[in-house]
C-alpha cells in the first residue's frame, strides 16, 4: 500500500484491479485475504476488480499436474462470492451473474471448443479433451 502511495497512486479516483492468474500462487488465506482488505481499502467508488480464482479441487489437481508451475498451486475456494462478500475478501459487491468458469460459453472466446450445453455457472465448463474447468473468472465492485 504506501508503495503505491509513494509511487503517486491516487485513491480518491476509481480503479480496476486485474489479478489474473495470480490467486492461486499465493500461499495462504492470510495473503490472499491481506491483499484483497488493502485493493478494497485504496479503492474509491465506482473502482472494480477482475480476478480469476481456482476451486480446491483444482488446487488439489494442479499439484498432481506434469507442469511443474502448476504444481506450485496453493490457494483456492469454491466460493468465490462468498470469499470477495466477507470481511476477509475485502468485501466487495459481486452475484452470480459476475461468475464465469473458464471454458464457458460466456468466457470462451474462441479458446475452446463448445461441447454441449455449457451455459451453467460454477464448475460446469468442459475443455476441449473433457476435463471440467476449475477456474472462475470474477467481476465485482465496489
Amino acid at each position: 500500500e504506501e508503495h503505491l502511495l509513494q509511487a503517486g497512486f491516487d485513491v480518491s479516483r476509481p480503479t480496476c484491479w486485474v489479478l489474473e492468474g495470480l490467486t492461486y500462487y499465493l500461499r495462504d488465506d492470510y495473503a490472499v485475504s491481506s491483499i484483497f482488505q488493502t485493493m478494497r481499502r485504496m479503492s474509491a467508488e465506482g473502482s472494480s476488480l477482475i480476478v480469476s480464482i481456482s476451486s480446491k479441487r483444482g488446487v488439489k489437481r494442479a499439484k498432481k499436474s506434469k507442469n511443474k508451475l502448476m504444481q506450485t498451486w496453493k490457494w483456492g475456494t469454491d466460493e468465490p462470492i462468498k470469499f470477495l462478500s466477507s470481511s476477509e475478501g475485502g468485501e466487495w459487491e459481486c452475484t452470480s451473474d459476475d461468475v464465469v468458469m473458464l471454458g464457458e460459453e460466456r468466457a470462451n472466446y474462441g479458446r475452446f471448443p463448445q461441447q454441449g450445453d455449457q451455459n451453467h455457472h460454477h464448475g460446469n465448463a468442459e475443455h476441449g479433451n473433457g476435463h471440467r474447468s476449475e477456474i472462475s473468472y470474477v467481476s465485482a465492485r465496489c
